[in-house]
């Protein structure tokens, strides 16, 4: 365990110094060692999507989820991989798939409203972002999204509540932070 541990530190540090192919290898290679530890399989994905591989990073995806069918993270990327590739229809079929067999499971609740934002499916969005919601109401991500349909229908009360929400639950680093932090200032009412 001492060595996976110490491969993927390896890893992961050789991916964060854009060292991708060194680190996929390595990944490969930990893998081929430990065929049946998913985040191996879901890791290796992420590096073979920053390097454009969308084929191989399918793969891995696949190959995690068949490993660990209720891996929310694998689902959340493949999900992703699905948008940025234009196959929106596919990351529909997965996600509702993925959500049917994890009705518990906020993260793929919300990757069902994910896809239907971007989708332009505001209303299936905002019913699969509130199903993640009560299943886990410290979940930040779903406030944000929240936020941003209710001020796309001109429901500024409900955007600045759940806007404030999704600011006091998301680490201030977070990538939709200076977003929300705008349109929160666009949907309170001018005194």
């Amino acid at each position: 365990m001492a060595e996976l541990r110490s491969g993927v530190d390896q890893a992961i540090a050789l991916t964060k110094e854009g060292k991708l192919d060194e680190a996929e290898a390595l990944y490969k290679d930990l893998a081929a060692k430990n065929p049946t530890f998913h985040q191996l399989y879901y890791n290796l994905a992420v590096v073979q999507m920053q390097k454009k591989d969308n084929a191989a990073a399918e793969a891995s995806f696949l190959k995690a989820l068949e490993i660990k069918p209720d891996y929310a993270e694998a689902q959340n990327g493949l999900n992703t991989l699905y948008l940025s590739t234009g196959q929106a229809a596919k990351a529909n079929e997965f996600a509702a798939k993925a959500a049917s067999a994890n009705p518990n499971d906020a993260k793929a609740q919300f990757q069902v409203g994910y896809v239907a934002f971007n989708s332009g499916k505001y209303d299936e969005a905002s019913e699969a972002f509130k199903k993640a919601e009560a299943l886990d109401p410290t979940f930040a991500e779903t406030y944000y999204f929240l936020g941003t349909i209710a001020l796309s229908q001109n429901k500024t009360e409900e955007c600045a509540t759940r806007l404030e929400k999704y600011l006091s639950l998301a680490p201030p680093t977070a990538q939709n932070v200076p977003v929300a932090q705008q349109l929160l200032a666009a949907c309170k009412p001018k005194k």
